[in-house]
């Protein structure tokens, strides 16, 4: 779990020789970054990362830019990577959804794993979802000129929403056509994540999205 995980890397941190990074402050800073991966999934099966803030910050509080960045980068590289990533977390994931589950990987399985992406590529990287958490962490920051939005909003829509636009077509037609994915038994059997990557890659880069 997360406390596990910033325990861990509180004590990776402490056998550094690097005074920048191995002192009181900044390892404050790494646990709270990995604590603000923590996530609850609701019945719509859209991911929540609970521990985020959002909108207008108290006058008291002093939001760190950085769980921010940590709490993107988990679950985000999609967006960030493009479609090769999408390969490979698709494969990964499920793999690790099935024995976390303790279930067999099946195509069907996959196809149903799959079928989920449109949905969490448009529930994580919205407009109404990421603007209230970006006006939090990087509330001081304001607009230029006659810009309205947050210019960290602007940047990040200029460098990912490309990315985001090409996953969540070439997921929606592998929602729509899974006969797509036939073939891929062997990998999925063998929980292969390698092997199933490489395959899924070679699917998605061929998918035309217009």
């Amino acid at each position: 779990n997360e406390a596990a995980s910033a325990d861990y890397l509180i004590e990776l941190i402490e056998k550094s020789h690097d005074s920048e990074i191995n002192n009181e402050l900044f390892k404050e800073r790494a646990r709270r970054g990995v604590v603000a991966t923590e996530y609850e999934i609701d019945e719509q099966g859209i991911i929540h990362q609970v521990n985020l803030g959002r909108g207008e910050p108290e006058p008291d509080e002093d939001p760190d830019p950085l769980e921010f960045i940590v709490a993107f980068a988990d679950i985000n590289g999609i967006a960030m990577e493009g479609e090769k990533r999408m390969s490979e977390d698709v494969a990964r994931l499920y793999i690790e959804k099935c024995q976390q589950e303790g279930e067999e990987p099946t195509e069907e399985g996959l196809q149903d794993f799959v079928n989920y992406q449109p949905v969490f590529i448009k529930s994580q990287l919205d407009d109404e979802r990421m603007k209230p958490i970006i006006a939090y962490y990087f509330h001081h920051i304001e607009p230029a000129g006659q810009e309205k939005d947050n210019p960290v909003y602007t940047i990040m829509r200029k460098e990912y929403n490309p990315n985001i636009v090409n996953a969540y077509k070439k997921s929606r037609r592998l929602h729509n056509k899974p006969e797509l994915l036939k073939g891929l038994g062997t990998a999925v059997r063998r929980a292969d994540v390698i092997g199933l990557s490489e395959k899924l890659g070679e699917i998605i880069k061929h998918i035309k999205t217009s």
